[in-house]
């Protein structure tokens, strides 16, 4: 009889907890992009300006072993965060990891370590 009332009320309680449609918001965004501060084409005004103009609401500057200047790209309505491209090497092979949100550049493992013990379990 217990779990009978038990599961009355929780179905209850679950009934009256409010409904998330029409609540849910997504946002667009890019999580790996390079400026010409490493290997993209472009300087990060120009790379957030098209994204900006493009509908994305946020990006990620992800050059190769730097943390990007982001100063006066953020706005009201388009966020552009810190990144960076971590790149190792193991066994004469690249290895890549994308470090989000960080404040400063993030030294590359090499060898065996690189593989076995990613950065952030430092």
């Amino acid at each position: 009889m217990q779990k009978i009332l038990m599961a009355v009320l929780i179905t209850l309680f679950l009934a009256s907890l409010p409904v998330c449609a029409g609540e849910t918001s997504w946002y667009k965004g890019m999580t790996h992009c390079h400026t010409n501060e490493s290997d993209g084409d472009s300087p990060p005004d120009v790379t957030t300006f098209w994204y900006r103009h493009n509908s994305y609401n946020f990006r990620v500057i992800t050059d190769h072993n730097k943390v990007t200047s982001y100063k006066g790209l953020n706005s009201r309505s388009f966020i552009v965060i810190p990144g960076e491209e971590v790149t190792a090497k193991f066994e004469k092979k690249h290895l890549h990891v994308n470090a989000i949100n960080i404040k400063e550049t993030m030294e590359p493992e090499s060898g065996e370590k690189a593989y076995t013990q990613p950065c952030f379990l430092k």
